[in-house]
């Protein structure tokens, strides 16, 4: 088994030689010592260099060479991991920190064939010349933070997604006003006829020789003349 001393002269001296970075000194030393020298930044860049800060067992600190960014808090990396000699390429490093700004991530763990649960802090990325930090978009599925029930959020993106539907009047809000909508609507449709009226009954008249006879049917907009009786 390696022991940390160890560890931390083996990773700063693969790192150094499968890059063009030419910092000097213990890991941890690095992010201060590349002021200056190198651009800095808490965002990956492939060719950057992830300093680990001192704590537990890398009392030297850590340092990793990016070699891919996969998305915004996945990257892998080649180094010379804990109690291993030698170069790892490809391995795994998420970002756990709460503001995604790698200050906290967890490492591929070999012997177990997934990310160690161990979380460990770190100064950010040493940028290579001419390389500029790789700020990935989130996925739409991570746009929107939930807040709760009925959150002004979440009923933005049922709006989005939900397909138009009809006009519909809400329960509660000017039903009168709606049914007059209503009856006006069924009066402006075309061809709608009325149903005739009944002549009324019973109602006499005098006719011109003074005899009472009763009212004839009237046709729409016809003049009824009728006779006066004689006194």
């Amino acid at each position: 088994m390696a022991s940390p001393a160890a560890h931390a002269e083996d990773c700063v001296r693969v790192v150094r030689s499968i890059s063009d970075f030419t910092i000097q000194g213990d890991a941890w030393m690095w992010w201060n010592r590349a002021e200056g020298r190198y651009a800095r930044d808490h965002a990956p860049a492939d060719g950057s260099v992830l300093v680990f800060k001192r704590a537990g067992r890398m009392n030297r600190g850590h340092v990793s060479l990016v070699s891919n960014v996969i998305d915004r808090r996945t990257i892998e990396v080649d180094h010379s991991w804990l109690n291993t000699r030698g170069l790892r390429r490809g391995m795994r490093v998420i970002d756990v920190s709460a503001n995604n700004d790698w200050s906290m991530v967890r490492v591929w763990h070999e012997p177990t064939g997934q990310l160690g649960q161990r979380v460990y802090p770190t100064y950010g990325f040493i940028l290579p010349e001419g390389a500029a930090a790789k700020r990935l978009d989130p996925e739409p599925r991570f746009t929107i933070s939930p807040r709760g029930r009925g959150g002004h959020d979440a009923i933005r993106l049922v709006t989005a997604q939900a397909p138009a539907a009809a006009p519909t009047v809400r329960p509660g809000h000017k039903p009168k006003q709606a049914v007059a909508q209503t009856i006006f609507a069924l009066q402006m449709v075309p061809d709608t006829v009325l149903p005739a009226r009944k002549p009324s009954r019973g109602v006499m008249v005098a006719s011109a020789d003074g005899k009472p006879c009763p009212l004839p049917g009237r046709k729409p907009g016809a003049l009824v003349q009728v006779a006066a009786k004689s006194e």
